[in-house]
């Protein structure tokens, strides 16, 4: 009896692991897909309404809340006082190299000549489209596998002590 209730929590333990898998892959889907709109928003702010980077950000994260917004937030914030040189965006889902790279995209913002900018802001749009589309394949493919394999695993085990 007791082998069946620890092969029955092993099985739900490895179902969690699951899911927190294809939710870290959910997430990097949702942060690249928020960033190529934030490109996309931020490019048309900026050449035709000749809107400062504070009012297109504050603007793009009103009334939404997720680890995009909250991080775009904070840049607004730290750019009021000046102090964007260093920032480092907390994402959910990216890990630090990503991070980085994103941070250096935003610490770019309104440092060059409007031409300059916007040619920066069509190239990282680029790229998060591609990595858009990267972890929509990833979350479709790997995150639904890892999740179905977790629960044999544990199903297994649970067969295995039962």
């Amino acid at each position: 009896m007791v082998r069946l209730i620890a092969g029955g929590l092993i099985a739900i333990a490895c179902a969690m692991i699951g899911m927190a898998i294809r939710r870290h892959y959910n997430l990097r889907k949702e942060t690249y897909s928020t960033l190529a709109e934030f490109t996309s928003y931020l490019s048309g702010e900026i050449s035709y309404l000749k809107t400062t980077v504070i009012d297109a950000v504050n603007g793009f994260c009103s009334g939404k809340k997720n680890s995009v917004h909250n991080s775009l937030l904070a840049y607004s914030e730290v750019l009021k006082i000046g102090k964007a040189d260093d920032f480092i965006p907390d994402l959910a889902g990216l890990n630090n190299g990503e991070k980085q790279q994103v941070g250096r995209f935003l610490n770019s913002l309104g440092k060059k000549p409007i031409d300059e900018t916007l040619n920066e802001i069509k190239r990282n749009a680029q790229i998060f489209e591609e990595l858009k589309t990267k972890s929509e394949n990833e979350a479709k493919k790997l995150g639904n596998m890892y999740f179905k394999l977790s629960v044999l695993v544990g199903l297994a085990v649970m067969l295995i002590l039962a």
